[in-house]
């Protein structure tokens, strides 16, 4: 593996973070022109890729049966801007996903125009994340379905790129009895000019 990164077991499908340190592939993916194109598209801006991640399996809770089945729950609803203000997301699938059965992303369209969970909000006096992100997060979900927002999931093909505000509400899919858990590379970026923080629109 890369040096700063302990060999993986058998078992063990926890997600990788800032695998572009040390991982050529990882790396170019970041900075890869065509999300680099897209998002400024979308955002009228050059934006810059700042932190990548690597999901193994669907969910970092997820573990193999002997027959290399794998089931897991959903994991938690949360928002990427609580850790990083002002970020935007893209959501790179490593192989086909099918929205109900090995790991999709599941979003809550419109959740980026509601509440939203600051970092600065959910640390205890050492500075270290709390319980509190999760519970506020799961609350905030709770607060939005009963104004009538409703969650989806998605379906994806290998190499498809997903974007999407990093205030918006959205949480990996459950996997119910696959060995095709969802190998993904979520990478989030800044725009340039303007913070997401404020821009919601």
């Amino acid at each position: 593996p890369p040096a700063g990164w302990e060999p993986r077991q058998p078992d063990e499908w926890g997600r990788s973070m800032n695998q572009h340190v040390g991982d050529p592939t990882m790396l170019k993916w970041l900075v890869d022109p065509r999300v680099g194109d897209t998002l400024a598209e979308l955002l009228g801006e050059p934006a810059d890729g700042i932190q990548s991640m690597y999901f193994w399996r669907a969910d970092s809770a997820g573990k193999a049966d002997s027959a290399g089945a794998l089931d897991s729950a959903p994991g938690s609803w949360h928002q990427d801007q609580t850790p990083l203000p002002g970020c935007v997301s893209a959501w790179i699938a490593l192989e086909d996903v099918l929205s109900t059965t090995n790991g999709t992303i599941e979003f809550q369209p419109g959740s980026h125009a509601r509440r939203a969970v600051w970092h600065e909000d959910v640390l205890d006096e050492a500075g270290a994340t709390t319980s509190l992100r999760t519970e506020q997060q799961v609350e905030v979900h709770a607060e939005n379905e009963a104004a009538g927002l409703r969650s989806v999931s998605i379906s994806a093909k290998k190499g498809d790129v997903v974007y999407f505000h990093g205030r918006l509400l959205h949480r990996t899919g459950p996997t119910l009895g696959t060995t095709d858990g969802a190998h993904s590379a979520p990478i989030r970026c800044f725009p340039r000019q303007r913070p997401l923080r404020l821009f919601v629109n």
